[in-house]
C-alpha cells in the first residue's frame, strides 16, 4: 500500500520549479508543464485566436507552447556563459532565446521531459516517507 505522502504532489514545487542537472555542470529550474501558470499564459496568448482554434487552423499552437515553457516552465539557470564566457542570466526573454535555437533543441526536449516527471514534484520522496 502506498502512503498519501508518496503520492501526493507538491503545488508549490509544479509551480516555483524544482532544480534539475543537465549537461556540463547546468542547473535548471524546472516547475511542471500544464501548471496553472502555464495555462494561464496559454490562455492569454491564444484568447484572440480562439475562433482559428475551434475551427482547427490555427498553426501556432508550436510557438504559443515554446513561449510558455519559455516563462513560466524553465525558470531559472545556473552555469550558462555566453560565447564571451561571461555569465548569461535568466530572464524569460533569454529562456525563449534559448528554446528556439535549432542547435539548442536538445535542451528544449530536455525541458519538456523533466517538467513531466511527476515523481520530482512529489511531497515526499519514498525513502522519507518510509523514515529513511
Amino acid at each position: 500500500m502506498a502512503k498519501l505522502t508518496t503520492i501526493r504532489v507538491d503545488a508549490e514545487k509544479e509551480v516555483k520549479g524544482v532544480w534539475t542537472k543537465w549537461e556540463h555542470g547546468v542547473e535548471l529550474l524546472i516547475a511542471r508543464l500544464n501548471n496553472p501558470l502555464f495555462q494561464l499564459k496559454v490562455r492569454e496568448l491564444t484568447v484572440s485566436h480562439t475562433k482559428e482554434i475551434r475551427l482547427g487552423t490555427f498553426d501556432g499552437m508550436e510557438e504559443v507552447s515554446r513561449v510558455a515553457v519559455a516563462s513560466t516552465v524553465l525558470l531559472g539557470w545556473k552555469s550558462i556563459e555566453d560565447d564571451d564566457g561571461k555569465e548569461f542570466k535568466y530572464s524569460a526573454e533569454h529562456s525563449l532565446e534559448l528554446l528556439s535555437d535549432p542547435g539548442l533543441q536538445d535542451l528544449y526536449q530536455f525541458v519538456l521531459t523533466q517538467s513531466n516527471e511527476r515523481d520530482q514534484y512529489l511531497v515526499a520522496l519514498e525513502k522519507d516517507s518510509r523514515g529513511n
